[in-house]
């Protein structure tokens, strides 16, 4: 079995860049339209959430902000985790692998390995 997610869409609000047992985390969320008109002829949005860990996670922050279209590869999660209420909660995720900063024409996509957190031109990867 597969599981693997592809997502493209606008970054919502700026990441925040944390730190969880060492290690650089940062949480956000990416709206993406569908492919058709809703009855009030306009295209329904999705708001996917994501995570993205280590340096790629401090790469994201200083590259990508608010509006910036993004491409993100990776494997959905769920999780469950209790809040300070003693109240149950769970929380279904993409966990990216890879992220594309999509820029306009006259720029080149940026790719960044998530395990080395190397930055690479789009152009220059053998894909």
């Amino acid at each position: 079995m597969q599981n693997q997610a592809i997502i493209t869409g606008r970054l919502t609000k700026e990441g925040d860049l944390e730190s969880v047992n060492d290690h650089s985390l940062v949480r956000f969320t990416l709206a993406t339209s569908r492919d058709y008109k809703a009855a009030d002829d306009t295209y329904p949005t999705d708001f996917i959430d994501a995570c993205l860990w280590g340096t790629p996670a401090e790469r994201f922050v200083s590259l990508v902000h608010k509006g910036d279209v993004v491409q993100i590869t990776g494997r959905l999660q769920t999780r469950t985790y209790q809040d300070a209420n003693g109240s149950y909660h769970k929380r279904t995720e993409i966990l990216v692998d890879k992220w594309y900063h999509l820029m306009p024409k006259q720029e080149t996509p940026k790719v960044v390995n998530r395990e080395t957190g190397d930055v690479s031109a789009l152009e220059d990867l053998d894909v």
